[in-house]
Order: C-alpha cells, then structure tokens, then sequence
C-alpha cells in the first residue's frame, strides 16, 4: 500500500494524505478490521486503546449525557476521518461515545503505538492534527451547515 492514488492505496483521507515515507512508519502498526454494525470503537470517559481509519462505513460520535444513558449524536466519521483525536491532541479520554452505524471496514492502531510513530514524524502530526475534534458543544458542521445563508 503505498500513497500514489493507485487502486492499493489507503481509501481513508487521512492515510491517503500522508507521504510515502510517513505512511510506511505507521504501516507495520496498522490492522486490517471488519467494522460491524454497533460496536463501540471508543467509550466516554475511558481511555482510548485504539484508533480507527475507516475507508468505508459509517461511525457516530455521540454526547452522553450527565449519566442518564442519554445520548446525542454530534458528529459521524467516516473514511474523511480517524476515530481517537483526543490521542492527537494529547489526551487519553473523550467525553463521547463511537460506535460503528454503517458497516464497513478500515485499518486500527495502538494509541500508543500513533504516538510513538507521531513522535518520529512532524508531518505525521501535523496531518492528524490537521483534523477537528467533534465536541458536544460544538458539533462538526454536516455539508448542508456549512454554506452562507442566502440573502434577499
């Protein structure tokens, strides 16, 4: 799998974004994994384990709230993205939930295996902190909140 937009080349941005060199640091810590319906990929307020870059699929990222078992979808990640920011961003926690709603498949990763690999690689950190991190009082914008409201 090498980043030359041929037909091996990683699907999920975020690894198809990274350079050759980049890409083979962090290659021999990534695991081909089926992603199934409703597993959860992250736990709120548990440490994250493990990464994942979907390359098809469709994650949720959910705010849980106060203990009540309530929850409250704030954004969705798919092969434009990675599960586990908080390890990008220094953390070891999320105060949401990631659970698989589209089956797919993608490619996991240690969290302390990224970190050792981000330490050895400026642009590999800058990429992965390039992407935003979904929090409950600011959820991701979905395509049709982006655009400018049209005026009269």
């Amino acid at each position: 799998m090498v980043c030359t937009g041929d037909r091996n080349a990683p699907r999920d941005r975020i690894l198809n974004a990274m350079s050759n060199a980049d890409l083979a640091l962090l290659q021999r810590h990534l695991d081909a994994v089926p992603l199934k319906f409703r597993p959860r990929l992250q736990s709120s307020n548990r440490a994250i384990r493990h990464l994942h870059f979907p390359e098809s699929g469709i994650a949720s990222v959910a705010a849980v709230g106060n203990g009540e078992g309530r929850q409250a979808e704030v954004a969705v990640v798919g092969r434009d993205g990675m599960t586990g920011l908080p390890i990008v961003h220094g953390t070891d926690r999320s105060p949401c939930d990631i659970f698989v709603q589209v089956d797919g498949a993608g490619h996991c990763i240690a969290a302390q295996k990224l970190r050792e690999v981000m330490d050895q690689s400026i642009t590999m950190l800058r990429i992965c902190c390039s992407m935003p991190m979904p929090s409950p009082s600011e959820p991701t914008p979905r395509p049709w909140q982006t655009h400018a409201p049209v005026s009269k």
